[in-house]
């Protein structure tokens, strides 16, 4: 079988579906939880939770692991917010938005009917419901994986997020590469009209 051959298989029913979502989003996610807690646990301060132990350096001048509590969203794109909200709506509100937007890439899911975009979109959920958890339970989300060279760093992540920019990125390969040929009409229909 060929790898894009592979891509095109169609799940047999709903349930195929169903089942390749709860253990693809059950396996990544719950990595994603578990290494933000062990990473909460051991690099956070016992006394001042606001503050870090010192960084566990994995390759020196480029990658450390840092705990932070990111109690905003993407490059903090919604810190203005802290202006108009208390913390409580504001933490109510991202946790609405990230689980309407986990909500819509699930239906991107159940909709896609070929293998090649289910991967992708669980990877998607996978990341988004990982940092949408970890947002309702702690009031923020624990990111951790800081890299950097000199004084350059790069916003600081965590597991869940390379779950979700890995499967993004693995859909738009495939819609650059191996994109829906549903509509086009096939050389065989072609040649009988």
């Amino acid at each position: 079988m060929k790898f894009k051959d592979f891509l095109d298989l169609k799940p047999k029913c709903i349930l195929c579906k169903i089942v390749l979502l709860v253990v693809i989003v059950s396996v990544f996610t719950t990595t994603d939880l578990i290494v933000k807690d062990v990473v909460y646990r051991n690099l956070r301060h016992e006394n001042y939770p606001m503050q870090r132990k010192d960084d566990v350096v994995v390759i020196k001048g480029f990658w450390n692991y840092r705990y932070t509590q990111n109690d905003d969203i993407g490059f903090s794109i919604l810190s203005w917010m802290e202006k108009f909200l208390s913390p409580t709506a504001k933490r109510v509100f991202l946790c609405c938005l990230q689980g309407f937007g986990t909500a819509i890439v699930i239906c991107f899911y159940f909709y896609s009917k070929r293998l090649k975009y289910l991967i992708p979109f669980a990877l998607i959920i996978s990341g988004a419901l990982g940092n949408f958890l970890d947002r309702c339970f702690r009031g923020f989300v624990v990111d951790y994986i800081m890299w950097y060279h000199k004084s350059f760093i790069w916003p600081i992540f965590n597991l869940a997020d390379v779950f979700t920019v890995v499967g993004a990125f693995m859909l738009i390969l495939i819609l650059i590469f191996y994109g829906d040929d549903e509509d086009k009409p096939s050389a065989e229909t072609v040649s009988q009209s």
